[in-house]
């Protein structure tokens, strides 16, 4: 499919009844008419709950996404679009809630909130259009959540402050997809009687109806950037790969933000995992599977993902369920698809925080064999020259002295004191981060230089410096932040990027260059940022222990002899 023809004929037939709807609120799409919320204080126009596809609940549970039927009507009905809906069923490892418990928060709050209106009826967009436009079809963002495959939904990455701060520029498209045993499960049975990556095929089926209907809001389809962050910018870059990497897919650029990369999990792991939700539903077959109520298909989820992280199944940081290769949807492991260029070459924007691994590493640890422990369990297949390697890559000697002197740590450290010169948590945290985020960004920026198209890599270190320490700068509004100025820069590189594929090509904001990853000099360059500067230099992922994580396959993927013959049949 060639979207730039439905690009064509959304010019024809769309733009000047888009024009006249959004006027009132009123968006036809011809099979429904949809009437949103006017944000005057952002200036913004808010559409809610927009339905992307058919239920995907009983027999239709692990199938791919059924799009939304669409009856043309001369009196289409008209539906509210006030509401976000319920979010997708959710699954909490029982590790978060115990990391909750011990930084003072209560976890069983946390966990009624996260299952707080949930349905397996949850594929749902929202639409948030700018009231006054600079332009009748412009630019389009979609954005996927984060939620480590298994959490999530998609207001937690609202866009109404970012669409107001783009001054009439850009539409924000935030849409939600299967999680968990829901939209990941894998398996033989599965693979034969369904379809395993639902979840990816859940997004893939909400970018295919932005292409359809985004010129309905004023939109451009051949403008669309996909935008990530977490398992959300995991995802940006499965839809990259999908399919072996799509030529034409529905997308002209990507925005990974501190991508999740966990393992990819071997044949008798993931058949495990489904062999323990049939028990736990008193299931023999797939089939019993999707005659069961919702209620006795969370009841069962809930048990067989508790019983398998209390089985050493998966170690803490880790959400288990997850992407998977299946030779179809997924043809390989990431580094291999990108590394072999088997990808959508579109340009990237990629970024990673400057301490990834600190909300995912057990804060309890103070010992070297209580890191060792855990990290062990997170690699169930891991051999004495494994663990010996890493450690020598993360001496202790790294984690002394100033080391500790980086703002956010020493504020870490006076909320837990167990933090404080913890050598074997801080090195804990150093060796998960690299691992699943930090080397991807490498392995995916260098992987797309290679192609021969534009990247721009970023290292954030300021605010939190954690796990999502960029959300604030780039959609709250700027004055809320600790940081209004940096707020405006973050912002006004990303919509830069987004507008004209060049995150330098907006200079109404006083800001430093951001270097081509691979410029003049071949030096890999990459925007650092700090609380107080903003400069360019070398990527400090491209280094001994990014090459080693790459080099161990065998090891951190858990993927053997097996999972090649089960991909293969």
């Amino acid at each position: 499919m060639h979207y730039s023809h439905l690009w064509f004929a959304s010019l024809i037939l769309g733009t000047s009844l888009a024009a006249n709807n959004l006027a009132s609120n009123i968006v036809d799409l011809k099979y429904a008419s949809y009437k949103g919320l006017k944000d005057h204080t952002q200036g913004v126009i808010q559409y809610y709950g927009i339905r992307y596809a058919e239920p995907p609940t009983f027999d239709h549970r692990w199938k791919a996404p059924i799009p939304v039927a669409k009856f043309p009507s001369s009196n289409p009905p008209m539906l509210n679009a006030t509401s976000p809906g319920p979010q997708c069923m959710q699954v909490i490892p029982p590790w978060q809630t115990a990391g909750i418990a011990s930084i003072g928060m209560d976890p069983s709050s946390y966990s009624a909130s996260k299952n707080l209106h949930s349905s397996e009826d949850c594929l749902f967009l929202d639409v948030l259009v700018p009231e006054s436009r600079k332009s009748s079809s412009l630019p389009v963002v979609v954005m996927i959540h984060g939620g480590g495959y298994v959490i999530g939904k998609k207001t937690e990455s609202d866009g109404t402050g970012f669409v107001s701060a783009s001054n009439g520029s850009v539409i924000w498209v935030q849409i939600q997809y299967r999680l968990g045993p829901y939209g990941f499960l894998a398996g033989g049975e599965i693979q034969s009687e369904g379809s395993s990556n639902v979840g990816l095929l859940d997004q893939r089926a909400a970018l295919l109806w932005v292409q359809e209907n985004i010129h309905h809001f004023g939109g451009d389809p051949s403008k669309v950037t996909i935008w990530g962050t977490s398992a959300g910018g995991g995802s940006v870059t499965m839809q990259m790969m999908l399919n072996g990497g799509d030529p034409n897919p529905p997308f002209r650029a990507a925005i990974s933000e501190y991508p999740w990369w966990q393992s990819f999990h071997g044949e008798e792991t993931i058949e495990n995992q489904y062999r323990s939700l049939l028990q736990a539903a008193g299931c023999q077959s797939l089939s019993c599977l999707r005659n069961i109520s919702s209620e006795s298909l969370l009841n069962a989820s809930l048990s067989s993902y508790g019983s398998a992280y209390m089985n050493g199944d998966f170690g803490y940081g880790d959400y288990f369920f997850g992407p998977t290769v299946d030779g179809t949807i997924i043809h390989g492991l990431p580094s291999e698809e990108f590394s072999s260029g088997r990808f959508s070459k579109v340009p990237l924007l990629v970024d990673h925080n400057s301490l990834e691994g600190l909300l995912f590493s057990n804060f309890s640890i103070t010992s070297q064999f209580e890191s060792s422990f855990n990290l062990q369990r997170l690699w169930p297949k891991w051999t004495p020259s494994f663990i010996s390697r890493l450690l020598e890559l993360y001496p202790d000697r790294k984690y002394t002295g100033s080391y500790y002197d980086d703002r956010a740590l020493q504020s870490y450290s006076r909320l837990l004191p167990t933090l404080k010169n913890n050598t074997a948590f801080f090195k804990t945290q150093d060796i998960f981060g690299d691992f699943v985020i930090n080397c991807p960004t490498y392995y995916v920026a260098a992987a797309v230089s290679d192609a021969g198209v534009p990247v721009w890599k970023l290292r954030f270190g300021a605010g939190t410096e954690v796990h999502g320490a960029t959300d604030p700068y780039l959609r709250k509004a700027s004055n809320s932040t600790d940081n209004p100025t940096l707020s405006r820069q973050m912002k006004e590189y990303f919509l830069s990027f987004i507008l004209y594929l060049n995150p330098n090509h907006l200079t109404a904001v006083s800001k430093p260059q951001w270097p081509n990853y691979f410029d003049k000099n071949n030096t890999f360059a990459t925007l650092h940022i700090n609380q107080t500067s903003i400069w360019a230099g070398q990527d400090w992922d491209v280094s001994a222990n990014c090459d080693f994580f790459k080099g161990q396959t065998s090891v951190l993927l858990n993927r053997g002899t097996a999972f090649v013959n089960w991909v293969a049949h």
